[in-house]
Parts: C-alpha cells; sequence; structure tokens
C-alpha cells in the first residue's frame, strides 16, 4: 500500500486510485483518499478528512481518521470508518459505515450504521438516505449527549447510552417525516441507558394512524438517572431502572412498563379515534399484582406510582371505547382525564384525580384509603364506588353514583351548574361524612354507622339508616329519614319531612317534645321539621304552632297538628285526626267515610247538631267533591276534603 506523508505544515493530500495510507502529521491539513480502501490519519491539527474529490464517490471501505485537534471529516458513501480523536470534530457519514467520535464535544451527522460518540457533550443528527436503510446503532458514550434521528425508516434502531460517568444527561430525539407510511413491525428502537440522566423523545408523522398488525415496539433498558421519555403510538417494553422516571406516552398501543426503584409517573394521551383502526376497542391498562405481559392495545405497568390518563376526542360526534385501568396492590397517584374511563384501584391507599368536559366514569377505589378529586367544567358523570378503607371522595359537577364503601369515609359533593343533577351517594358501612352542596337532587343513605349527611340546595332525600346519625337537609324541601338510633334531624330551610316509612314497629313523633318520641323516633331530635310521615304500623304523629303535613301511611294513626295551617293524611286504615280547641286552619285531604274519626272533644260540643251549626258545605280544592269546613271562630277552621257534613255524623267523637 503506497504511503503519502504530509509536513508539519498545512498540507493538502491527494490519493491515488489504488489503495493509500495517508499521513497528514502536524499542521491544518487536507486528506482525500480519492479511489480504493485508504487509511487516512490527520494527526495534530484541525484537519479535513473526505474520500472524495470534485464530487465523484468512493465506493471503498476507508477509514479516515482524524487525530488530535478539531477535525472535519466527511464520507460520503459505502462502510468506512471514521475515528474523531480529540478534539471537537465535525464528522459526515452518508453510507451505512462506523463512527467512533472519540472524546470532545463532537457534532456528528450520520445516516446509520454504527456510532460511538465517545466522552464529551456531543450533537449527533441521524438522517437515513432515501435510496435504503440499515439497522442503527449510537452508543452516547460519556458527557450530556443530544441525538436527533430524522425520517424513519423500515430497519431497527439501537440507542446505547450506558457507557460514560454520571451526573450528565443524554438527549435523544427520533422524528418520522410525513413522507413515510412509518415503520412496520420490524422497525422498532432499542434504548439502553445508564446511570444518566436520559430525555428521549420518538415520534413519528403526525398523521400516523395505524393500520392493521402490530404497532412499532420502543425497548427502554433505563438505569439509576432520572430519566424522562416521550413516545408516540408505540407498544413499549420499558425497564426504567433505579431514578425517578416519567414516561409520557401518546396513543399508547400496549406492552410493558417496569418503573423499576424509585418514584416514576406515567403519562398517556390517547386520542380515541387512534385507539383502534375502526376507533371502537377499548385500550387496558393493567397493574395488577401477576400481570406479566402486555399485548395490542394492553398496557402492564409495574412499579408505578403516579400515573395520568389523559382522553379526548376529535370530533363531537365521534364513536368511541371505554379505557379500562386495573391497579395494583401498591399506593397509586392516579389522574385521569376525559370521557369514558373505568378504572378498578388495588388494596392500596391511592390519591385519584379526575376531570373532563362531559365524562363518563366508572370508578372502584380498591380496598385502601383512598382519596379521590374529581371536576369537570360542564358534567362528570358515572359511577363510584369507595370499596373498603377510610375513602375520601371530592367531586365537582357530578351526577351519577356514588358508594363509600366499607370504612369511615368522607364524600363531598359541589355543583355551580344552574340546572340541577341527579346524585346517589351511599355512604355504605362506617362512620360516614357526607355533604352535598348545588342545585342537585341528591339522595343520600349513610348506610350503617354514625354518619353526618347534608343536603344542598335542592330537594333532598337524606336516610341514616342504623346508628346515632346528624341529618342536614339545608336549603329545599327536604325528605330527613334517620332509621334506628337516636338521630338529629336538622331540615334548614324550606319544607322539610322527617320519615320513618322503614320502621320496624310503630312510632311516635312529636315535634313539640322529643322526649314523647317513641320506637325508632327515639332519641331524635327534630329542628326545623315541618312535617311527618309515619310506618307501616299504627303510630302517632304531633305537629307544632307550624304549619305541618302529616301523612299516617299504612296502620291506625293518630294524626295531631296542634298549631297552624295544618294538612292531614291518614292513609290506608282506620285512623284519628285530633283537632281542639285553637288548632289554626287545618285540613283533613284523605277521610275515608266510616272507617276514620274525627276528635272533637276538646270543644265542649254537646252533641252533632251544635257541630252541624258550626258548619258549611263547598268545593274548597276545586275537584268537583263537597267539602265539609267547620268554623269555630278566631280563624279556627276544620276542613274535610271529600265529605258532607251529615256523612261525617258517626265518625265524629265529641
Amino acid at each position: 500500500m503506497p504511503t503519502i506523508t504530509g509536513t508539519a505544515a498545512a498540507d493538502s493530500l491527494l490519493g491515488s486510485e489504488g489503495n493509500d495510507l495517508i499521513l497528514g502529521l502536524d499542521g491544518d491539513d487536507r486528506l482525500d483518499g480519492f479511489y480504493g480502501v485508504d487509511r487516512l490519519v490527520g494527526g495534530a491539527g484541525a484537519d479535513r478528512l473526505t474520500d472524495v474529490l470534485d464530487g465523484l464517490d468512493d465506493p471503498g471501505v476507508d477509514t479516515l481518521n482524524g487525530g488530535d485537534g478539531n477535525d472535519t471529516i466527511y464520507s460520503y458513501s459505502g462502510q468506512d470508518i471514521i475515528l474523531g480523536g480529540a478534539g471537537e470534530d465535525y464528522l459526515t457519514m452518508r453510507g451505512y459505515g462506523q463512527v467512533f467520535a472519540g472524546a470532545g464535544a463532537d457534532r456528528i451527522y450520520v445516516a446509520g450504521g454504527y456510532v460511538s460518540a465517545g466522552e464529551g457533550r456531543d450533537n449527533l443528527y441521524v438522517t437515513p438516505n432515501a435510496s435504503g436503510r440499515v439497522a442503527t446503532t449510537l452508543n452516547l458514550g460519556g458527557g450530556a449527549d443530544y441525538v436527533t434521528y430524522n425520517d424513519v425508516g423500515e430497519k431497527a434502531i439501537t440507542f446505547d447510552m450506558r457507557p460514560g460517568a454520571t451526573g450528565t444527561r443524554d438527549t435523544v430525539a427520533v422524528w418520522a417525516a410525513e413522507s413515510l407510511a412509518y415503520y412496520g413491525s420490524s422497525n422498532h428502537i432499542t434504548i439502553l441507558d445508564g446511570a444518566k440522566d436520559s430525555y428521549v423523545r420518538l415520534r413519528p408523522y403526525e398523521a400516523f394512524v395505524p393500520a392493521s398488525g402490530e404497532s412499532p415496539l420502543a425497548t427502554l433498558r433505563m438505569g439509576g438517572g432520572d430519566d424522562d421519555v416521550q413516545l408516540f403510538s408505540h407498544r413499549v417494553d420499558a425497564q426504567m431502572g433505579s431514578g425517578d422516571d416519567e414516561i409520557e406516552i401518546e396513543n399508547p398501543r400496549g406492552g410493558v412498563i417496569d418503573g423499576g426503584e424509585g418514584l416514576d409517573y406515567v403519562e398517556l394521551y390517547v386520542d380515541y379515534s387512534l385507539l383502534t383502526p375502526d376507533g371502537a376497542g377499548p385500550l387496558v391498562i393493567d397493574a395488577r399484582q401477576g400481570a406479566m405481559t402486555g399485548g395490542q392495545d394492553k398496557l402492564v405497568l409495574k412499579n408505578v406510582e403516579a400515573l395520568g390518563i389523559d382522553a379526548w376526542l376529535d370530533a363531537p360526534n365521534q364513536t368511541f371505547g371505554w379505557i379500562h385501568y386495573f391497579g395494583g396492590n401498591d399506593a397509586t397517584n392516579l389522574a385521569l382525564r376525559g370521557a369514558n374511563l373505568k378504572a378498578v384501584l388495588g388494596s392500596a391507599a391511592d390519591l385519584v384525580g379526575v376531570s373532563g368536559t362531559k365524562s363518563t366514569l366508572d370508578l372502584f377505589l380498591g380496598g385502601g384509603a383512598d382519596t379521590l378529586s374529581g371536576t369537570s367544567s360542564s358534567l362528570l358523570n358515572g359511577t363510584i364506588r369507595g370499596q373498603a378503607g377510610d375513602d375520601v371522595i371530592n367531586v365537582y359537577n357530578f351526577y351519577g353514583t356514588i358508594n363509600g364503601g366499607l370504612g369511615n369515609d368522607t364524600i363531598n359533593l359541589s355543583s355551580e351548574l344552574p340546572s340541577p343533577l341527579a346524585v346517589r351517594i351511599d355512604g355504605g358501612q362506617g362512620n360516614d361524612t357526607i355533604w352535598a352542596e348545588g342545585q342537585g337532587k341528591h339522595v343520600i343513605d349513610g348506610g350503617a354507622g354514625r354518619d353526618s349527611l347534608s343536603g344542598g340546595d335542592g330537594n333532598d332525600a337524606l336516610f341514616g339508616r342504623q346508628g346515632a346519625d346528624v341529618l342536614l337537609g339545608g336549603a329545599g324541601n327536604d325528605t330527613l329519614q334517620g332509621g334506628v338510633g337516636a338521630d338529629q334531624l336538622l331540615g334548614g330551610t324550606g319544607k322539610d319531612r322527617a320519615r320513618y316509612a322503614d320502621a320496624a314497629a310503630a312510632v311516635v313523633v312529636d315535634l313539640v317534645t322529643p322526649a314523647n318520641n317513641r320506637g325508632d323516633a327515639a332519641g331524635d331530635v327534630l329542628t326545623s321539621i315541618e312535617n311527618i310521615s309515619g310506618s307501616n304500623h299504627n303510630d302517632g304523629l304531633f305537629g307544632d304552632a307550624g304549619d305541618n303535613v302529616l301523612w299516617g301511611e299504612k296502620g291506625k294513626d293518630r294524626l295531631d297538628g296542634r298549631g297552624g295551617s295544618d294538612t292531614l293524611f291518614g292513609g290506608n286504615n282506620a285512623d284519628t285526626f285530633v283537632y281542639w280547641q285553637n288548632y289554626g286552619a287545618d285540613r283533613i285531604a284523605d277521610f275515608q267515610d266510616d272507617l276514620d274519626q274525627v276528635n272533637l272533644r276538646g270543644h265542649g260540643l254537646a252533641d252533632f247538631a251544635a257541630l252541624r251549626a258550626l258548619g258549611t258545605e263547598s268545593d274548597v280544592n276545586g275537584d268537583g267533591r263537597i267539602d265539609a269546613v267547620f268554623d269555630f271562630g278566631g280563624g279556627n277552621t276544620l276542613t274535610v276534603l271529600g265529605m258532607t257534613i251529615n256523612a261525617l255524623a258517626d265518625d265524629v267523637l265529641l
């Protein structure tokens, strides 16, 4: 092999058509191998090495060694070998050969092949040639390196960032051009990371929609650094190592992510139109113990401490499916944003945030002491189930069903929407605290335990069930049912009702003297309660000086409205209506002739004729039926709807 040797000056050396050895020695030299299998050594100085002259490509396999100094090396074809050496080098490989950049902050431009960046802060740019693509391996070495991979082709790519010192940060960005159809199932990207903090961004052309078959696979073997990874429409096989890592995947296609040690965060951005080609299939995210392998549209998570799922629709009338999440037994910080999300959490204490616009949620909080915060700018609807554990559930603009499950749960519901929302809240077993605000029509059931329930501004229904409960109706015309136990029923503003429909035996309910209460009402304290409905047994219901409505329901009941303008419904069976002196303007709304009775003994009337003298008949309520009206003076009147005076002759107690 002929040897061409330069001097200590700045030489310009040109090889022959054969195989040459060209030595530049010292000085800023220019070396060109021309044809043949050449070896070029720049030596010291800022040298320029190339294997082409006047645009003529050299097909041989050349070795271009810059040596020391800030060198510029060009290889335009073939499978050449570039050795940058020490210094800040500018290296270009347009073929698919090998590049060893060496020490120094180098700028490297390649079409593919093998690249070893070496020590130093390197910038590496990869753009495959249009004529063909080969498998690419990039070894980033030590230093904080930056890699941009443009125009991804149809071959596998490997980035090896394991060698080198800790404390620096590598950056890898991979892009695909619009003209490409994206890479197929054989085109995978592998990232091998060391102890450094690394930033990896893999993204094809924006408009890519996967056809049938496998999606591309990103294999990540990260090290001990705090890594930041962004993927787009990839299946993923990730082992994140021991650092505090973050992975963002837009339109995930399944796979496995193992966060390893450290505090790891996974964020998933899902466009429902890309879940499957027809936009109908669900995405399954499985973090349960024992979940091993993922598949197309199934993503398995291990050792992930925080997870965000952000879903959206491109078009308002777009069809879409559900996203399913199954939590494991490790504590997870979970953020759910978007529409149609189903989540089942594990037994650990999880922190869950839910938000979205017109979203639908089906959420099982699992067995831990979970905390849920849900907000929506418009509507968030669905089902939330707390399961076991002392859960905290805070939701805003929600309608649907909430069940606290086992444990001492705290549930707060609020809404500022002008239209009322129908919401059912069940505290389940345990000593629960439930607060509902807003115009919604809330049905709140405390379940077993000592519960504290509060309604909102609408017409709410509160059920304490077993235990000594506190029920606060708030604004609106509310229904409060304390159930078994000594309960406190506070109606708030509006016309509120105390209800005892589920009592196992007769009740006595007295709005004036709580000590008289019996049965399920024993020990109950009723405040700002205007109305009472009894049980299916023989009850005694007693109003106060205000305007009351009393419902006896089934059973032989005694209804005593006391003062005020009261309305009395006896219900089925033989009931007794009490109207004494100074009882105000009362109505009996459902009197049954020859079955019910009116007790007027407190008026001192000698006989029915004396009562008849106080009575008149008219259609008081406009239903076309005759009503009997008795005027006792001083604004005290008793109206018996649907009855004539004579028909009452054998139904009055004087």
